[in-house]
This record gives C-alpha cells, structure tokens and sequence, in this order.
C-alpha cells in the first residue's frame, strides 16, 4: 500500500511522513527527491511550468508502480499532486492500493511558515518563498483524497490521526 501526503508548500508534509512511516515501520520517501537538478533549477527560477508538471507527475506515477511491486508499505510526501486532476490519475491507477491524505493548514499559516529559510539535505531547499508565492493559489484544496487531517499541532499528533484514518477507511472496505 502507499500512502501519499499532500497539501500546500509548508502544510509539514515531510516531518509527518516521517513520523508516519516510523510508526508503521515502513519506508519513508519525500516527493522532491524525483525532481531532476535540472527542474530544481527551474523551480528556483520560478521557470517550472505546467508541461514540467505532467512530465514530473508521469515520472512520479511510473516510480510509484515500480515501488508498489515491492509488496511493501511506503509513506510518500509530496506536492507534486496538487491538482485534483493529479490526485484522480492516481486513484484510478492505484485504486486502493493508495491512501490519499491531504494535510491541510490554512493558507495563512502556511504563508508564515514559508517566509523562514527551508534546508533540505544540508543546504538550502530549492523551493523558497519566492515559488510559493507564485504557486500558492494554483494549489486545489477540495477534491479527491482519501482522508484529510488539520495539521495544526504535532507532526506525532498528525501521523497518530492518519493511522486512525487508515484504520478506519479499510475496516470500511473490508481489509
């Protein structure tokens, strides 16, 4: 099974996915490590554009299949997804076998959060204020997801309510 975080720059999709996967013991992959260097460039330089979009989320869809033949549970953060259209071609690939959560955290509050510096594996993150600023408003906040979870207090706090919701969404299928 995968389970996909997504939500706004800034809403704490990686610190609750990693929370996430300790909890299940499973493995842990943020959504930025499948963007080449060359489209980090493009995003820096706010050049990253809606064919760079599909072409990234065709990629991250076909690691997704490959990843899914592992038979194993992997935690997935990530915005790559944040059109709904996105969130559907995933559904309809994966059906159950993916846990759409959204983690949504008003746009205010993400707005705070995205004016401090971000680091990503030591050095700064590639995607800084200035592209949020210019992709805050293309994020579609309704929609498709399986399970949407306030991120307002705790990453634990997070994580422990997405294995609630998992819990209960698959007693609801019948798994």
């Amino acid at each position: 099974m995968i389970i996909f975080l997504f939500g706004r720059p800034w809403s704490g999709k990686t610190q609750v996915g990693q929370k996430l996967a300790k909890i299940l013991g499973s493995t842990f992959r943020d959504g930025d490590d499948w963007y080449t260097e060359e489209e980090k460039d493009k995003i820096t330089r706010n050049e990253f554009n809606w064919d760079d979009s599909r072409k990234f989320f065709s990629r991250l869809n076909e690691e997704l299949k490959m990843q899914q033949c592992g038979g194993r549970m992997l935690v997935i953060s990530g915005q790559g997804i944040f059109l709904r259209q996105y969130r559907q071609e995933l559904k309809d690939t994966f059906g159950d076998n993916i846990f759409l959560v959204y983690l949504r955290v008003p746009k205010e509050i993400t707005i705070v959060r995205a004016m401090q510096p971000r680091t990503y594996g030591g050095k700064e993150h590639f995607y800084g204020s200035a592209q949020y600023v210019k992709e805050v408003d293309e994020f579609e906040e309704e929609g498709v997801y399986d399970f949407r979870v306030e991120n307002l207090g705790s990453s634990e706090q997070a994580a422990q309510n997405i294995v609630r919701g998992i819990t209960k969404h698959y007693r609801k299928i019948g798994r």
